[in-house]
């Protein structure tokens, strides 16, 4: 198994085993929505190295191989366990498989 592949499998199954129960429905602003499996916190800190601030967000890790097209600011997650819809923020891939998706809630 080459490196890629190890990579690949290991942030799958990260994903798989602390993802939601419920998931969540992905929808990108075009093309058709989705169920995805995705590690839900809803506090994450980002700190800022600019001016030393801190602030929280809701964010999903997801597995870039889910996506057929990238993630974008456009594109929505509904938290299928609380019906609460979030908004795409930023979107921060890992080096490997995994993307950090920064949230805001939808008004």
């Amino acid at each position: 198994m080459s490196f890629n592949d190890a990579l690949d499998l290991l942030t799958r199954n990260c994903v798989a085993a602390f993802a939601e129960e419920d998931g969540f429905l992905y929808e990108p602003a075009s093309g058709a929505s989705k169920t995805v499996d995705g590690v839900f916190d809803r506090n994450y800190q980002l700190a800022s190295a600019a001016d030393g601030v801190a602030s929280v967000h809701p964010v999903v890790k997801v597995h870039a191989k889910d996506f057929e097209r990238e993630i974008s600011e456009d594109d929505r997650f509904t938290h299928l366990k609380t019906g609460k819809v979030y908004l795409v923020r930023e979107v921060q891939p890992d080096s490997g498989y995994g993307i950090l998706v920064i949230l805001h809630l939808a008004d």
